[in-house]
């Protein structure tokens, strides 16, 4: 189980939204306290933070968020079938990890959102390709993703308890 926190601003981030952002590494911290990073595009107003929680390949190179060509992940969940869509979708591709990230990421390069037509797993992730922000579940949602949407930013999480408390007052 890890955690994904993002921010999708309409407005440049300011030191307000970097700091909730760290806030929420605090609220993740259990659900993935081997790693925490964080992206951030400040021309597009955008944070990506991920809580890892070291299950299939324990290696530093399986760290999120992922970044390859114009796109950056961050994944909670597992795809179950990883092995089998490396060897029969990604043959010719090169790989650094042993885990489903480096795959899925690799299969939305190749397919695009169709890609989730593929896989047999449990995930909610966040993708950013350099101009669109994809907030994806699986099926049954058995990997939620929370959303929170005002008029000038929108937050999801892996928790909606999340909200609660990083508005909080210290």
């Amino acid at each position: 189980m890890c955690g994904i926190f993002g921010i999708y601003s309409k407005k440049k981030l300011n030191s307000e939204d970097i700091n909730l952002a760290n806030r929420a590494k605090k609220f993740l911290n259990h659900r993935g306290p081997d790693d925490f990073n964080l992206f951030q595009d400040e021309k597009n107003n955008l944070i990506l933070c991920h809580s890892r929680l070291s299950i299939i390949d324990l290696s530093k190179k399986n760290s999120q968020p992922r970044k390859e060509k114009n796109n950056v992940l961050v994944f909670n969940g597992e795809i179950y079938n990883f092995k089998e869509l490396k060897k029969n979708h990604l043959r010719d591709s090169v790989f650094e990890t042993n885990g489903d990230t480096e795959v899925l990421l690799k299969m939305w390069i190749k397919y695009g959102p169709k890609c989730i037509d593929y896989f047999d797993g449990m995930y909610a992730f966040a993708l950013w390709d350099n101009e669109n922000l994809f907030l994806v579940t699986d099926f049954f949602g058995e990997k939620p993703l929370f959303i929170f949407e005002n008029k000038e930013k929108i937050l999801f999480s892996s928790e909606a308890k999340i909200f609660i408390e990083i508005f909080k007052s210290d």
